[in-house]
């Protein structure tokens, strides 16, 4: 497809935004603009929509979202999404949308980014000079709620930065404004790639916004024979089969769901009397090695998948994937404190030079 590239930075009158965001990605971008507000440049005037507080984590305590905290802080005007709402819309929390936007000084243009709601066509006529989504995908590749997992799971080896057109119809849908490549790292997990998005993101956002007649003059349809889905990520997709999966889709799985839902299986051990016992084990920092670099007197690959074995001259913790072995950085017995690979597998009492196989405990 015909990518867009910033040209030259073409003077935009000033504009009045409505930002709509939620989380960490949105935050950089939400930054931009309201530095942008508070030096008299391009913002005249900033106000958010965003999730209102809602219960996180094991404990379900209610927090507010970051977004929301920014904007408490700075005294920017805000319309909090109450939890449970689900379609914005209809029902009451649509009526007051409605006069947030309808007010005294209408808002100019709409800014989305990670909101996590569909933004319906009624509220994007709103907008005189349109609404525009930051997505960190090389669309129209991985549409959906969480492309950056899922372009480390396809193990892409680059991304990108689009910026969009909101779609009255669809998500992610909408013409290109801008969109600017991105290498991925090798090793590069989730966090670090999301961090990495959302600051070039908001880069991107703070550049349409300053030649945006010129990026909707010039905006492409895009492709629908290259679009793919990225929905949001299920607890269950975090499960390791040892039999099927390979040693490199592996180390996918263990960067796309760091920081989310990680990656678990079952730890089988054998008691000194024989006694058999599994527990849930969450594992983390999986990594295959790269081609061609198996150490010395690593074991032939007839060893079955689940097989766990101790290296202490690397202070090491290896397992045996479907295919190949993979190093195992550290992991978490269930109601019990994260340790590394080697201390758990010291624990274990194995004993012996070398690369040793730990007969007492496997992965199933």
């Amino acid at each position: 497809m015909q990518f867009i590239r910033f040209n030259r930075f073409i003077p935009c009158r000033r504009i009045s935004i409505l930002f709509f965001g939620s989380d960490e990605v949105s935050l950089p971008t939400l930054e931009r603009l309201n530095t942008s507000l508070a030096m008299n440049s391009l913002v005249t005037r900033l106000g958010i929509v965003c999730p209102g507080p809602r219960p996180l984590g094991r404990g379900q305590t209610i927090h507010s979202l970051p977004v929301s905290s920014f904007g408490t802080a700075h005294g920017l005007p805000m319309l909090h999404v109450p939890y449970g709402v689900k379609d914005l819309s209809s029902g009451p929390f649509s009526e007051k949308l409605d006069q947030f936007l309808g007010s005294q000084h209408p808002w100019e243009v709409g800014v989305v980014v990670s909101f996590g709601y569909r933004i319906p066509s009624g509220i994007i006529s709103h907008f005189s000079r349109g609404a525009l989504n930051m997505h960190p995908s090389a669309l129209p590749r991985h549409r959906g709620a969480a492309p950056i997992p899922h372009t480390l799971l396809a193990g892409d080896t680059s991304t990108a930065i689009s910026i969009i057109e909101l779609h009255p119809t669809r998500m992610d849908a909408g013409k290109l404004l801008a969109q600017e490549h991105l290498e991925i790292e090798e090793g590069e997990g989730c966090v670090a790639l999301t961090a990495k998005l959302a600051q070039h993101g908001a880069d991107a956002v703070m550049r349409t916004l300053g030649s945006l007649e010129e990026c909707r003059s010039r905006a492409v349809a895009q492709d629908e024979r290259g679009a793919t889905r990225a929905p949001k990520l299920k607890a269950e997709q975090g499960r390791i089969n040892w039999m099927n999966h390979s040693a490199v889709h592996l180390g996918r799985m263990s960067r796309a769901f760091e920081g989310s839902i990680g990656l678990h299986t079952e730890l089988e051990k054998v008691s000194a009397q024989g006694v058999v016992s599994r527990v849930r084990v969450n594992l983390f920092s999986l990594s295959p090695l790269p081609a061609g670099g198996t150490p010395p007197g690593l074991p032939c690959s007839q060893s079955p998948p689940g097989t766990l074995m101790l290296h202490k001259q690397s202070k090491s913790l290896w397992v045996k994937c479907m295919d190949a072995w993979a190093v195992l950085g550290g992991m978490q017995v269930h109601g019990r404190k994260a340790v590394s690979g080697f201390d758990f597998a010291m624990g274990l009492r194995a004993k012996g030079e070398g690369f040793v196989v730990i007969e007492s405990a496997r992965l199933v």
